[in-house]
């Protein structure tokens, strides 16, 4: 597949806020501004989904045409691509917090956490869905994408099918988060309702419209394609960042507007790859932002055992110095382990692929 610098580059983009929300936990800011900055970093992942679904749309157009079983090869290479950092992941932050109460378990976890996490099933209980690896629940909707993949690559062809499919998705979504919302609460004390909130807030139907709008992008951007137009390109990039401080301001809690504007504005950076935007270090971000995403919330962990009266710094200054101290100790160790660990089961997966095919009939 022709490789796109500004999907690198939006990816870069996503992890920046996710580890600023995280840092922002830390190093809180003063302003009332730089807060609500801080506070949505976190639909940076809403981010990835929208990049995601985009960039595997493209690239099943272009494998179904080379390969014998692009849909087999399709769950390989991303298991592959998933799994090998990720299983460092739970031996990781298991050996760092062993079994004891923390968020996401308030009880603590149980033996049976593990192999649920391990088979990316997390996400479909409260105690599990970000409990063993921190913020392992995007982990688990982004793995159930894939298993529903296949299905909407075929069924979703037209801008109409896939608009018709978000608002179904929403309204599925609300119908049965309501319908299921008083049940699981039920299941639960006063004091761990947080855990009911913030799981129908987080699992899979809750995301799955934003991957919705990310297929639209595709659809849209198959079209763009051939008639690329730099000075349309601006204009929807300062739209976009207009509907961005909007959305700063009005501070919606759904999820959906947010993805609006990121497919908005991964179309803009195609027609027009701005340099702030697109450049060789949010490119480089980019590549490194799935090692980011893991490791993070262990530098985080560190951090605050060495400074347990809180960062030095305080206000402002001191959020945006503990972002930057949080990413390049992110960044320094995500090096290592996407040189090791990302980048040798990425490479495995690729040999699987080549041996199946060479010795494979082609699929019927």
């Amino acid at each position: 597949m022709r490789k796109f610098p500004f999907i690198d580059a939006l990816r870069g983009l996503a992890i920046l806020g996710v580890v600023y929300v995280h840092a922002g936990l830390w190093g809180e800011p003063a302003s009332s501004w730089l807060i609500r900055f801080a506070v949505n970093g976190r639909r940076g992942v809403q981010l990835f989904f929208v990049v995601s679904a985009l960039t595997l749309f493209l690239s099943m157009d272009n494998r179904r045409k080379r390969e014998k079983n692009p849909i087999r090869n399709f769950f390989i290479r991303r298991f592959f691509r998933i799994a090998p950092l990720f299983y460092c992941g739970i031996i990781a932050y298991t050996l760092i917090d062993g079994f004891s109460p923390r968020y996401g378990a308030p009880d603590g976890i149980e033996w049976w956490y593990l192999p649920l996490t391990a088979l990316f099933i997390n996400g479909w209980s409260p105690e599990t869905i970000t409990s063993v690896v921190p913020g392992g629940w995007a982990i688990a909707v982004e793995m159930t994408f894939y298993l529903v993949f296949p299905l909407l690559y075929r069924r979703l062809h037209s801008i109409g099918a896939t608009l018709c499919f978000v608002g179904a998705a929403l309204v599925f979504d609300f119908v049965l988060s309501s319908a299921l919302l008083p049940l699981l609460s039920q299941q639960y004390p006063a004091g761990q309702q947080t855990l009911v909130d913030d799981f129908f807030y987080l699992w899979f139907f809750a995301q799955l419209p934003t991957f919705g709008m990310g297929v639209l992008a595709y659809h849209i951007f198959r079209r763009q394609q051939v008639c690329v137009d730099s000075r349309k390109g601006l204009v929807l990039i300062f739209f976009s960042l207009y509907l961005f401080v909007l959305l700063l301001k009005l501070n919606p809690y759904e999820n959906i507007f947010y993805a609006g504007v990121f497919a908005v504005f991964s179309l803009a950076l195609h027609q027009y790859p701005a340099i702030l935007f697109v450049n060789p270090l949010t490119q480089w971000l980019g590549r490194l932002s799935f090692s980011i995403y893991i490791t993070h919330f262990a530098i985080l962990k560190l951090l605050h055992a060495i400074f347990v009266d809180g960062f030095v710094f305080q206000g402002d200054f001191g959020s945006l110095a503990a972002f930057l101290l949080v990413l390049l100790l992110s960044v320094g160790v995500s090096v290592l382990t996407y040189r090791f660990i990302e980048q040798p089961g990425i490479s495995l997966g690729h040999r699987l692929i080549e041996k199946l095919e060479r010795y494979s009939p082609a699929a019927s």
